[in-house]
C-alpha cells in the first residue's frame, strides 16, 4: 500500500497522476500552507477536488485495500442502480491515481454541503414544522432503504446531512450493506448509542437488518425534541456523541432517566415507540428485528395523525360550552385516530375508553 505521504504528493501533482478520465483539469482544494485539504481515517485519506463547478470527495486507501476492493464495488455499483436520491453519486475508480509508480484504485463521492443532523435540529429547535417534516422525511427514507435492500449500518448523527433544500443525505458508505455482501465480515459496527448492545458485543456480519435499531433511536429522539425542547439542553446533546440515548440506558432502560424524562411528556406516540424499544432490547440479537414502524401499534399513528387531530379536537372543545359526546369524542384523544364506531366506548385502534 501506499504511504501517506506519497499520497499527498501525488495528490498534490494531480495534473501529471491523476487518471480518472471524469476528473481531467480538476482543482485540488488547498490548505493555508499549500498542501492539500483532507481528511485521514482508519482506512483512506479524503480530498476535495473540484471539476465543471461540481465538487468531488476523493478517497484513496492507505491500509486495508484488499479486503475493501470486492466490497466497494458491489456497493459502487448497486447505489448507481437503486439511484435514490438519499446517497451522494458514489464511484468505483480502478487505477484513478498514480502512487509512487503504483497506479491504485480510488472512489469519487459527490461532495455535499449542509448541516449534519445535531447542527439541524439546534439551528431549528423551536421551529416545530421544520423538526416534524424532519421526522416524517425519515420515515419515508427508511422504508425506501427496507425496500431496496439497503442498510447503511452507521446511521447516527454524524453520517446524516441536511442540504439548503432541507433533504436528507446520507453519507460515509464504508458500513453499508447490499444483498451482495449480505453476511461477510463488518467493517464498521456504529456508534453505541445507536446500536443494539448485540450487534457491539458479538463479532456481526453485514445484515440488511443492521439499521433497524438505530432508525428507530434517531426518529424516537427527535420526536421527543419536537415535543419537549428542553430536552436538548437538559441532555447536552449539542457536546455528546449521542442524540438521547447512550448504551448505559440500554441495559436498563426503564430505570433511566431519559426513559422517565420521556415518559412524563404524556405522548401516546413516544408510549408506543418506548415500547418497541423495550421489545428490541428483550431481543438477543438485532438480526431478530423488525422495522419499528411496521409495528401495528405505530402504524396507527404514522406520520402524526395523532399531534394533528388532537390540535383539531382541542381548537373544537374551546368552542363548546356543553359538549355533547358525538362532538367532543370524533377523535381519540390517546391516539388521534377517528372514531369509526361512534356509538363504542372504545376506541378501535388503541383500546383507551372514549373521554
Amino acid at each position: 500500500m501506499p504511504n501517506k505521504n506519497d499520497i499527498v504528493t501525488a495528490i498534490k501533482n494531480s495534473n501529471i497522476f491523476l487518471k480518472v478520465p471524469e476528473l481531467n483539469g480538476a482543482t485540488v482544494k488547498l490548505n493555508f500552507d499549500g498542501q492539500p485539504f483532507r481528511f485521514t481515517g482508519g482506512f483512506t485519506m479524503v480530498f476535495q477536488l473540484t471539476k465543471n463547478s461540481k465538487k468531488w470527495a476523493f478517497r484513496v486507501w492507505h491500509i486495508g485495500f484488499n479486503k475493501q476492493k470486492d466490497r466497494f464495488l458491489k456497493i459502487s455499483k448497486y447505489l448507481e442502480n437503486q439511484k435514490l436520491p438519499y446517497f451522494a453519486d458514489f464511484i468505483y475508480d480502478e487505477k484513478g491515481l498514480l502512487v509512487n509508480g503504483e497506479l491504485v484504485d480510488t472512489i469519487r463521492m459527490e461532495w455535499l454541503d449542509g448541516d449534519l443532523l445535531k447542527k439541524y435540529i439546534e439551528k431549528n429547535i423551536s421551529n416545530e414544522n421544520k423538526l416534524q417534516n424532519l421526522a416524517n422525511n425519515f420515515l419515508t427514507i427508511f422504508d425506501l432503504l427496507h425496500k431496496h435492500k439497503i442498510s447503511h449500518g452507521d446511521l447516527q448523527h454524524g453520517n446524516i446531512l441536511i442540504d439548503s433544500q432541507d433533504n436528507i443525505r446520507l453519507i460515509d458508505y464504508d458500513s453499508v450493506c447490499v444483498p451482495e455482501i449480505e453476511g461477510k465480515e463488518e467493517l464498521v459496527t456504529g456508534l453505541r448509542g445507536y446500536q443494539h448492545p448485540s450487534r457491539l458485543k458479538y463479532a456481526s456480519k453485514a445484515s440488511l437488518k443492521a439499521d433497524f435499531f438505530s432508525e428507530l433511536i434517531i426518529y424516537l429522539s427527535l420526536y421527543a425534541i419536537i415535543l419537549n425542547p428542553n430536552l436538548w439542553d437538559k441532555y447536552n446533546v449539542k457536546d455528546t456523541e449521542v442524540l438521547l440515548f447512550n448504551d448505559e440506558d440500554f441495559g436498563n432502560l426503564q430505570q433511566s432517566d431519559i426513559y422517565k424524562d420521556l415518559m412524563s411528556i404524556n405522548s401516546y406516540k413516544i408510549n408506543v415507540l418506548l415500547k418497541i424499544l423495550a421489545d428490541y432490547l428483550n431481543k438477543s440479537s438485532y438480526l431478530e428485528l423488525e422495522p419499528f414502524d411496521t409495528y401495528k401499534d405505530f402504524v396507527a399513528i404514522k406520520y402524526d395523525i395523532e399531534s394533528k387531530l388532537i390540535k383539531r379536537y382541542q381548537n373544537v372543545t374551546k368552542k363548546i360550552e356543553n359538549p355533547s359526546v358525538s362532538t367532543i369524542s370524533k377523535y381519540c384523544n390517546q391516539c388521534g385516530k377517528p372514531y369509526n364506531k361512534p356509538t363504542s366506548n372504545f376506541c378501535s385502534y388503541c383500546g383507551k375508553k372514549r373521554n
